[in-house]
């Protein structure tokens, strides 16, 4: 692999761990939210959340140009902008994983304003948090792992005298193509 690849490799493979970090914490949100009676999912929370705060043009415009497949295409750009700050998120956490965190935490606190607001919940507040903080938990703790698996480790005493094998754009030399794909299957199983 040439070096002028690595450093977009390395942004690519932060990239799809934010988006695999994103996709389980959804996913799981998901669950949670269907096993607890009269909380709505994350997902539909922000959809709620955005029909309710759209000026009334807007709303008749989607509904005269979607139709009935209006709140399918709400849905589905949810989960696109959710999707796109996931990958955005990963792909600065190969350098910063505390701004990626934030970012990460930004999403979940958006989705838990969502889910107290949200309309069609009949679950209390507590209870309607509850998939929410699954979410940031199992995130939170995927992404950070997978990102770890990006890092270089630190370098130990006797090395710093060796000139540095690996720049901050590289992938680490104790980088593990097969353990990074193991990893990221088993975060998207």
């Amino acid at each position: 692999m040439s070096t002028d690849r690595t450093p977009r490799t390395r942004l690519a493979l932060g990239a799809l761990s934010g988006l695999l970090a994103g996709a389980i914490a959804v996913a799981i949100a998901e669950l949670v939210s269907a096993l607890v009676d009269g909380v709505t999912s994350p997902l539909f929370s922000v959809a709620n959340r955005a029909v309710d705060e759209a000026p009334r043009p807007v709303k008749e415009f989607a509904i005269e140009t979607f139709g009935t497949a209006d709140k399918p295409i709400l849905i589905g750009s949810v989960i696109a902008g959710v999707a796109v700050l996931a990958m955005v998120a990963g792909a600065l956490g190969v350098r910063r994983p505390r701004l990626a965190a934030g970012i990460f935490i930004g999403l979940v606190v958006v989705s838990a304003a969502a889910a107290l607001a949200d309309r069609s919940a009949a679950a209390g507040p507590l209870l309607r948090l509850v998939p929410v903080l699954v979410m940031l938990v199992v995130g939170l703790a995927a992404l950070l792992f997978l990102l770890s698996l990006l890092r270089a480790p630190a370098p130990r005493v006797v090395e710093r005298a060796l000139p540095a094998r690996v720049s901050g754009d590289d992938l680490p030399s104790s980088f593990d193509r097969r353990k990074f794909l193991v990893a990221a299957a088993a975060v998207s199983a």
